[in-house]
């Protein structure tokens, strides 16, 4: 069986997060990741830090984004 999506709801999905971006605080938004990312690169638990970031309605995908540029992104070595 392969669970087949509707398209509609990819579609709402995307309006939902057009609508949180819009009507976001963007000021809190961006210094919330901004102290999260610095976070990341000290020896503080993070865990605070992203839960401020999630309360200024940053997104899961956002959150990872900061990761990403603190501590890169693994790649497993290539076996021809």
């Amino acid at each position: 069986n392969i669970l087949k999506v509707d398209p509609k709801i990819g579609e709402m999905q995307v309006e939902r997060l057009k609508k949180l971006r819009a009507e976001r605080d963007q000021k809190k938004w961006k210094e919330a990741l901004d102290n999260l990312r610095e976070v990341s690169k000290s020896d503080e638990n993070v865990m605070p830090a992203v839960i401020e970031a999630v309360k200024a309605r940053a997104t899961v995908g956002e959150i990872c984004d900061v990761w990403r540029d603190v501590y890169g992104e693994y790649r497993p070595k290539e076996f021809v």
